[in-house]
């Protein structure tokens, strides 16, 4: 148990508490040297190291004392924060009362005030408390002596990864191999199983490949519908049913309403859309009666059911009896890695250059056999491996501690952890103790918690388990420790999170290590408390609540502020809770308080009572109408969130809140009236100097541009998030700006120029002509939002930007042209990745751009851009451009010649003619485009086609093209989206039959996306659904006929040509006759596949012609 910060204020001489504070010191002191005792308990406990289980192994019997000790410890630590709160509220509140005095005052490490009206009855009673701690502090000290605990050297641990490279995603092993024999299972027509089943131990990558899956062309090409579902195998059979009913856009509903979650998941199922649904890691306990029958094959092929159309539940699971369970008969298990791939994550993750490589390899190969080639394991070693200097003898130290590998704090491991049991272990025990009490939090958060960067810090800050470090605020020191714990890979980030701000707990690793460390969580530890069940109750020594969208938010609450006197956290966000009861001015050592997106409609004025608050959210709150005056009274508030939520009344100032650090929503004063505070003048930011995030709100109404100097915001040096935010017009007015009014705007935005450590500026609702210069001169700038800036005319040269990696411009009506406009580095926007415009209804062109600009472009989003009529002409040079979308660009006639391209997606494109010279292009999807005329330059690369059109009743001529050329480009997957004429004419016998044959997979579905049919080549099926049965019948009849025939029909031509080719004929005569065959062979193929369609005279003639000639031919020959 890392120290906390405790702090003892200097109470004025002769005051009551002077009294007491030579006895706080020495509590604070005595806590110190306990929690290092502390440490050495909780080494012992887990067995840590050789001198650490000595004192259990010689002693089996002392495990019990010192677990008891333990607790008890950390209860008295927990009463002495209590008092120390008490205490310096005490204190505050008297230099509050007598300001004159306030600098006599001193301060021990941090100044932490508290908002407790100490009344005298209440002092004494703080007095007999303190002397209680005197008297249980010494005793702890002595049991811990008499139990052999010593002092812990924390700091000889390193907590900070020697090479800082990126955790990038890396692919090992067969997973393109294992994920096409998935998507076999989950696309195969014939089956009759709706459930697949992935199988294979703790972290063997079961949820990688399900994501791939998820994420592949072929997937969406076959399913209207794709669900992902993270479970989890402590969910009840209920909160698992209300995962799903959540993910398929359902309201939320309560756990306890079992029968309305039934009816949810039924209804859902009975949609008519063909859905593919993946739930991720569950075990069998979450398999009830009622999933099994709702999910069973009678019910998914019943004839009688609307949804009977191939929809499937993929499932991935730790329980070989889960496939069983289900009724599955298809399950795949997850492959073994081989030796080289094992070796070459292992290098990757701990940084290794080619030279180590080598050195390392007979080391890192004992390391890898305690992985026993798990993708997890390899992941967590290689984050304990990331701190170490690369050396033979840093990695033989981790190979040899066995102690670190060992699972003996654990009871029993289950069989599905066993083989990554020791390296978890290794991984949990490898961290220094502050970065175990953070990460032990996280194991005990609610499994629907979002870890974010900016939420989990706070809470680790609110905890008190952030130490200080010269030169860095707490928040800073807190995200180091969660960037160290994502490099360790013990927090992985969540797939489409690369800047790693949301993560996740491995459920491996979090069920595991729960077990390891569940004798520090016993009894009146009050370290965690995190619930979004009802049923669970708030314990009463719990210091964190977090009650996640519980629909008995009111009741809970009532319950929290009677007897959670000691709460530290709480959490209620999107609870629905709609009062907020006066009594919450109670929670006197509330740190951390969340109340987003519920129907609160005001805060009561005992707010104000919470001094040591210090994160106050109340985003999305839309009916909060007015803002206590209490809240300016949190001098200790580090982050007020008002995002989304615009109260009405607000506290006329916010200059005592000097110490915020993030401040989303502050809005501009209209200064309409006095009486009336609507928003907070400019210059009550001007002394936040530690902001380092900040949203300002309707800077519209700053009246004179000089005002907008008040704020300072060039000063603001840690300044690294900025938003400015004008007032938006309603829906459907059209908002004048005139020109004076459009000049005053300009200069309001060029006295708001933020310092040039900025790295993330949004502008939204300016509506100013042009955009201040000063963006250009922002060099760490690597984020650049604009929306809806409708009357400017022009951007600045963002081009010379040199750290810009997302540029997203949208509702920009007036921009006619985006120009290159730089003068500094080579190339215009060096390291941008994402270009996405938007609604730009003037945008014609690009202008200067030049061979070599936008070298790093990865990803472009064009919508609604009606007048652009080019793409940028550098396009062909990109070589890192891979995906592209086009949406509503009416004016653009071609997309051509971009080498790099692997997805392209063109909708609504009305005068769109040509799509060409796309070598590496893999996934093209069409929809809405009737002028498209010509689609040449494609390769085999192409995987996967979509078609959507509202008109058309036969295929297109571009598609007929492609078909019928001889290249060999023939797509995997082919879906059509359009009228049921045109989907009768790919099914064998229609029209457009012969262009679609080919195809591995071709997916029919109605302009609504219900399914219509679904071919398969191989083997060859064709399956129709709904009231388009019969029509499949008829079909697959047709259809089945020709396959059978087409083999004897080429046998009977190609003996046809082999005894032409032996008669002793003169060479004309042979030639003629095979050239007659040719001529046949059309016919006869249409009478072998039972084509009812009339055959025109001149071909039956032909084949009369044909056939004498023939027996001629026969006749001679004999």
């Amino acid at each position: 148990m890392a120290t906390a910060r405790r702090v003892v204020l200097e109470a004025a001489h002769g005051s009551p508490e002077s009294a007491m504070t030579g006895k706080l010191r020495e509590l604070v002191d005595n806590a110190d040297n306990a929690t290092n005792l502390a440490d050495s308990a909780e080494a012992a406990l887990l067995a840590e190291s050789k001198e650490a289980a000595k004192l259990l192994v010689e002693k089996p019997e002392n495990r019990a004392r010192v677990k008891d000790w333990l607790h008890k410890a950390r209860e008295a630590m927990y009463r002495l924060d209590d008092a120390l709160d008490g205490y310096n509220g005490s204190v505050a509140r008297r230099q509050d009362q007598q300001p004159h005095d306030a600098g006599r005052s001193s301060i021990f490490r941090r100044f932490r005030s508290s908002s407790t009206a100490v009344h005298e009855g209440e002092f004494k009673t703080l007095k007999i408390t303190v002397e209680k701690l005197e008297k249980n502090m010494h005793e702890i000290l002595k049991e811990g002596a008499d139990l052999g605990l010593d002092r812990i050297d924390s700091k000889k641990q390193s907590w900070i990864s020697k090479f800082a490279c990126d955790p990038t995603p890396i692919i090992i092993g067969d997973v393109e191999h294992e994920k096409l024999k998935v998507i076999s299972m989950l696309t195969d027509s014939q089956s009759t199983c709706p459930v697949v089943v992935i199988v294979g131990c703790g972290g063997s990558g079961k949820t990688t490949l399900a994501r791939n899956v998820f994420d592949d062309h072929h997937t969406r090409n076959a399913f209207t519908t794709v669900l992902w579902v993270c479970g989890s195998e402590d969910f009840t059979e209920a909160e698992l049913l209300s995962a799903i009913s959540t993910a398929a856009g359902f309201k939320a509903v309560g756990v306890g309403d079992m029968k309305k979650l039934e009816d949810i998941l039924l209804a859902f199922m009975l949609g008519g859309k063909r859905f593919l649904l993946v739930i991720d890691d569950i075990g069998s306990k979450q398999i009830s009666e009622n999933l099994k029958k709702i999910c069973s094959p009678e019910v998914f092929e019943n004839p009688q059911m609307p949804f009977q159309h191939g929809s499937r539940i993929l499932i991935t699971t730790r329980d070989k009896s889960v496939a069983e369970l289900m009724g599955s008969e298809r399950a795949h298990q997850v492959k073994e890695l081989r030796f080289e791939d094992c070796w070459s994550l292992l290098s990757s993750i701990a940084c290794l250059d080619d030279k180590q490589h080598e050195i390392l390899r007979p080391v890192g190969i004992k390391i890898l056999q305690k992985c026993n080639r798990v993708p997890l394991a390899l992941q967590l070693i290689g984050g304990v491996l990331r701190t170490k200097d690369p050396t033979w003898e840093e990695w033989q130290k981790v190979s040899e501690y066995e102690e670190g590998w060992s699972t003996s704090g654990i009871d029993t491991v289950p069989d599905n952890m066993k083989e990554v049991a020791g390296v978890i272990c290794m991984a949990y025990r490898d961290l220094p103790p502050r970065l175990k009490q953070c990460f032990r939090y996280c194991l005990h958060l609610p499994s629907g918690f979002k870890i974010t960067r900016y939420s989990v810090t706070e809470l680790w800050i609110s905890e008190d388990f952030i130490e200080e470090q010269d030169g860095c605020s707490f928040g800073e020191t807190a995200e180091k420790y969660y960037k160290e714990l994502v490099l360790r890979n013990l927090l992985q980030p969540e797939i489409g999170s690369p800047d790693m701000t949301r993560c996740t707990v491995n459920g491996c690793v979090r069920s595991l290590l729960q077990l390891l460390t569940k004798d520090l969580w016993s009894r009146k530890s009050r370290s965690v408390a995190s619930t979004s069940r009802e049923e669970r109750g708030t314990p009463a020594y719990f210091r964190t609540a977090i009650l996640h969208k519980n629909p008995s938010g009111d009741r809970v609450l009532d319950n929290v502020n009677k007897n959670l006197k000691s709460l530290r956290v709480l959490d209620l966000t999107g609870t629905g809770i709609r009062d907020i009861p006066a009594s919450l001015g109670n929670l006197l050592h509330l740190r951390f308080l969340n109340l987003s997106h519920t129907e609160i409609m005001e805060l009561p004025e005992s707010i104000g009572n919470l001094r040591n608050l210090q994160f106050l959210v109340l985003r999305c709150c839309y009916r909060l109408h007015s803002l206590p005056d209490g809240i300016s009274k949190l001098q200790n508030l580090q982050t007020l969130d008002l995002e989304s939520t615009e109260p009405d009344q607000v506290p006329p100032r916010l200059t005592s809140l000097k110490q915020l650090t993030t401040l989303h929503g502050f809005v501009v004063n209209s200064y309409v009236t006095k009486e009336h505070n609507s928003g907070w003048p400019l210059e009550d930011l001007k002394h936040m100097n530690s902001l380092r995030s900040l949203q300002i709100v309707k800077i519209d109404r700053i009246q004179q541009h000089l005002c907008s100097q008040e704020a300072a915001l060039s000063l603001k040096q840690h300044l690294t998030h900025l938003e400015l935010r004008g007032s938006m017009s309603s829906a459907g007015t059209v908002h004048v700006v005139d020109e004076k009014e459009a000049k005053r705007l300009n200069d309001v935005l060029k006295c708001l120029q933020p310092p040039e450590c900025l790295e993330s500026l949004k502008i939204v609702s300016y509506y100013g002509r042009s955009f201040s210069n000063w963006i250009v001169h922002l060099p760490s700038l690597q984020r650049l939002i604009i929306a809806d800036c409708r009357f400017c005319e022009n951007l600045p040269a963002l081009g010379q930007l040199p750290q810009l990696k997302l540029l997203q411009v949208s509702g920009c009506s007036e921009l006619r042209a985006i120009e290159r406009r730089t003068t500094g580095p080579p190339s215009a926007f060096p390291k941008l990745e994402k270009l996405h415009l938007d609604d730009m209804q003037s945008l014609e062109s690009w202008d200067g751009f030049q061979d070599g600009d936008l070298p790093s472009l990865a990803e472009l989003h064009l919508q609604r851009c009606p007048r652009l009529r080019s793409l940028p002409a550098c396009l062909g040079q990109c070589m890192l451009l891979t995906s592209m979308l086009i949406v509503s660009a009416d004016s653009l006639d071609a997309i051509d010649g971009l080498p790099a391209l692997r997805e392209l997606v063109v909708r609504d494109s009305e005068r769109l003619v040509r799509i060409s010279n796309l070598p590496s292009l893999k996934t093209l999807t069409i929809a809405g485009c009737s002028a498209l005329r010509k689609v040449s330059g494609l390769t085999k690369q192409l995987r996967h086609l979509r078609l959507t059109d509202r008109e058309l009743t036969r295929l297109p001529d571009w598609l007929l093209a492609v078909a019928q050329n001889n290249s060999g480009l023939v797509p995997e997957t082919l879906a059509i989206d359009g009228r049921e004429e045109l989907l009768r004419s790919l099914v064998p016998g229609g029209k457009d039959w012969s262009a679609v044959s080919g195809v591995d997979k071709v997916y029919g579905s109605l302009l609504d996306r219900s399914p219509f049919f679904v071919y398969t080549k191989s083997p060859a099926v064709l399956k129709a659904f709904g009231d388009q049965r019969d029509l499949g019948n008829r079909s697959e009849a047709a259809f089945h006929f020709q396959n059978e025939s087409e083999p004897s029909l080429n046998i009977m031509l190609r003996n046809f040509a082999g005894r032409i080719a032996g008669m002793g004929l003169p060479s004309n005569k042979k030639w003629c006759s095979i050239a007659l065959m040719v001529a046949v062979s059309p016919v006869l193929l249409q009478l072998y596949t039972g084509n009812a369609e009339p055959i025109p005279m001149l071909i039956l003639f032909a084949f009369f012609a044909a056939t004498a000639c023939f027996l001629y031919f026969f006749s001679y020959s004999g």
